[in-house]
């Protein structure tokens, strides 16, 4: 069968000198990458694109060395989630060759999650040894638990799609308080997590239908009806019905939220995890407990470097504002720390992730990043100190199960002793709050503030894969009116995560209209000023640099652009740079790793050995730019910490503030001699940054799980 792919392997080894296993790679990484997706301006279809890689000749010949490769679970998962399954005598060959691949192969594609599907009846009856019978009927009760939760949770929607949206938004600000309780007792940052993602799914299943009140009316006196109903409620110590029933559909909401989290993606996606079945239970336990706390050991180093940053904030400017300082006194810790975070911020987006002072939005929509940054930070250190620390003691003094008492004697003692608005809903434009926190100042935030820290709850498209969390978005829009969760943003609003996310994650594709009518992607301009940012970090050691690096002959051999080529003293760095949002889940993570970090270090790799063929050929075209290094070290840059020094294909992924930092030759703990390039290796190589980072106290019990 003389297919692209066919042509394409026998391409790789008579023009580019590939080896076969080189070229099988070579393939296999194309087909996960769904390439070809046209062939002479006519598109391909995922099932031709299987048809041909699973009937090639060369893969059959090869089949020994595909089926043990680690590529083959991800290339079986694409075939599994398509109609029709290809080859099946290779997936009863896996099974003898390789059956811890093919098993992770289907939970993967997750097709036992599908109610009767195809290809998991299919793979059932082929694969009938009594490892597999148990493991399709450990699969089994993991997917009716799953449909079990789902359902629990569909027999609740009708009660939700009953609330009209302003309903909806007095209910989640009531349960703000109740979680607030809650956070306060354990400090613990995922459940704050889960807590944002269950919110974000309720109100993103509420608005994929339209509110239910159709007729035109004040919104302003909807809302005040609303409060004021609310406010009786309070009076009379009287907990409402409809708060009761919410915490029903939040409780189904959160049971499935939490499974999906710490269950299902483990049982999913961690090799680490085992999944035994005993007594008709399954049990998932970590393998490996060293292992599994490497993995959480990502969120500690971002708030290493977060604290780092911190504290190059505090040394730039907190003399200056304090003797600049003109506010009133009883704010100035509140002004001062929130100055202190919006320098963090501002400087993390500028060195980590590339970003300018001014940044496009869409088309027509520019914002000033600092001002940006500002305008967050405002509002939340408000709501932070005003409410979070002012009624702490209220909070510890109720238990978290009397969390109404607590709404009771903050709203009664703030309207009796203070004077002051302090129900858990603020609604006003988000230019008079602003205002009114910067001493009724005139600031022109306009529109373009408003929509980028808002959902619009009639506007927002409910099925779109990036759709912002509650904290990435913290304020509700509907109409003319915005609003916010005072107790949620105490909580939330001060990290600079938020602020990558919003940017990084839900504005990942902006996109500018240029003078000759074509849009730019400004999302990667910026990534490409990060790369130059990091390449004069290597300049200023007397490094030999070049961003963006391509050799005249590079495409005989099938390579790219190089990001950066660095290299002094006897030593090649050939560096990958990602840049890439927080993630939340153990999913979303997986994705990264077997995509973003796949794909670079499979082109390091074809890098290494195209630059090892210049050197043997003694190619002086290269060689004038970088000598002749003895040694190459190939590196995944990236800006996130997950899969922190792990290797892909050979070469290290590592974070792109440990680089930089490790590149300061001030630093005397790294280089008490100063800087040498064998010393910066050894410091990257052994972690020495994270030698003194806290190390997660977890117990295998805790993340053992039993269905």
């Amino acid at each position: 069968m003389n297919t692209y792919y066919e042509k394409r392997f026998d391409y790789t080894i008579k023009e580019l000198k590939y080896t076969k296993e080189d070229a099988l790679i070579e393939i296999v990484q194309f087909y996960l990458e769904d390439k070809p997706k046209k062939i002479k301006n006519e598109k391909i279809s995922q099932i031709e694109r299987d048809e041909w890689f699973w009937g090639s000749d060369f893969l059959q010949q090869n089949k020994s060395t595909f089926l043990k490769s680690n590529l083959y679970a991800l290339a079986l998962k694409k075939n599994l989630k398509n109609k029709t399954l290809f080859n099946l005598e290779m997936i009863k060959d896996s099974a003898a060759v390789n059956s811890s691949a093919l098993r992770q192969a289907i939970k993967y594609s997750k097709i036992f999650l599908e109610k009767n599907n195809a290809n998991y009846i299919q793979l059932k009856q082929i694969l009938d040894t009594k490892e597999f019978v148990e493991f399709f009927e450990i699969c089994d009760k993991v997917e009716n638990h799953y449909c079990n939760l789902q359902q629990h949770v569909k027999e609740q929607e009708n009660l939700l799609l009953s609330y009209g949206y302003v309903d909806l938004l007095f209910l989640i600000s009531f349960s703000t308080l109740k979680h607030a309780h809650i956070q306060l007792d354990t400090m613990n940052p995922s459940y704050l997590s889960i807590y944002g993602m269950t919110l974000t799914k309720m109100v993103q299943d509420r608005i994929s239908q339209p509110d239910r009140r159709k007729k035109t009316i004040d919104q302003r006196q909807l809302f005040d009806k609303e409060k004021k109903y609310f406010m009786q409620k309070i009076a009379n110590n009287e907990v409402p019905e409809e708060l009761e029933s919410f915490e029903k559909i939040y409780e189904a909401y959160e049971i499935l939220t939490l499974f999906e989290q710490n269950i299902l993606y483990s049982f999913l996606y961690d090799e680490n995890y085992q999944s035994v079945l005993l007594e008709d239970k399954v049990t998932l336990s970590p393998v490996d407990m060293n292992k599994h706390i490497k993995t959480e050991m990502h969120s500690e180093k971002l708030q290493g470097m977060f604290k780092y940053y911190e504290e190059v904030a505090m040394t730039l400017f907190a003399d200056g504002f304090k003797e600049n300082y003109r506010g009133k006194e009883e704010n100035y810790d509140m002004n001062f720390y929130q100055e202190l975070l919006h320098f963090q911020t501002l400087t993390i987006m500028y060195e980590i992730y590339g970003l300018d002072f001014d940044i496009f939005i869409d088309n027509d929509k520019t914002l000033d990043l600092a001002e940006l940054i500002y305008s967050g930070y405002a509002l939340s250190m408000f709501y932070a100190f005003e409410f979070l620390m002012v009624y702490t003691p209220i909070l510890q003094k109720n238990h978290k199960e009397n969390f109404w008492q607590s709404h009771r004697e903050i709203v009664i003692h703030s309207t009796t002793t203070h004077k002051k608005n302090r129900f858990p809903l603020i609604y006003k434009t988000i230019n008079k709050v602003v205002s009114e926190i910067h001493g009724n100042q005139q600031i022109d935030f306009g529109d373009k503030i408003i929509d980028f820290w808002s959902h619009d709850l009639k506007k927002e498209k409910t099925n779109n894969i990036k759709y912002p969390t509650l904290f990435e978005k913290p304020f509700i829009k509907i109409d003319d009116f915005v609003f916010t969760f005072p107790w949620l943003m105490s909580f939330s609003g001060t990290s600079p995560d938020i602020f990558i996310n919003s940017l990084l994650r839900v504005h990942s594709n902006r996109l500018e209209l240029m003078e000759n009518g074509k849009k730019n992607n400004v999302r990667q301009e910026e990534v490409v000023r990060s790369e130059k940012r990091l390449a004069e970090f290597f300049e200023k050691l007397g490094f030999a640099v070049e961003n963006g690096y391509k050799h005249s002959e590079a495409k005989k051999y099938g390579t790219q652009e190089m990001d950066i080529v660095a290299s002094r003293d006897g030593h090649l760095f050939i560096l990958e740079l990602k840049s890439t949002y927080m993630r939340e889940s153990f999913e979303s993570n997986w994705e990264h790793k077997t995509r973003s970090l796949r794909k670079a270090g499979y082109q390091l790799q074809k890098r290494k050995k195209y630059i090892e063929k210049l050197l043997k050929e003694n190619d002086q075209e290269f060689m004038n730019k970088f000598g002749r290094p003895e040694h190459i070290h190939t590196w995944i840059v990236d800006t996130s910490f997950e899969s922190d020094h792990e290797y892909f294909s050979g070469s290290l992924k590592v974070s792109t503030f440990e680089v930089k930092y490790a590149l300061n030759e001030a630093n005397d703990e790294f280089y008490p001699n100063g800087f040498n390039v064998d010393m910066f290796i050894k410091n990257i190589e052994s972690e020495k940054l994270w030698e003194k980072i806290n190390i997660p106290q977890i117990t295998k019990e805790e993340v053992t799980y039993t269905i």
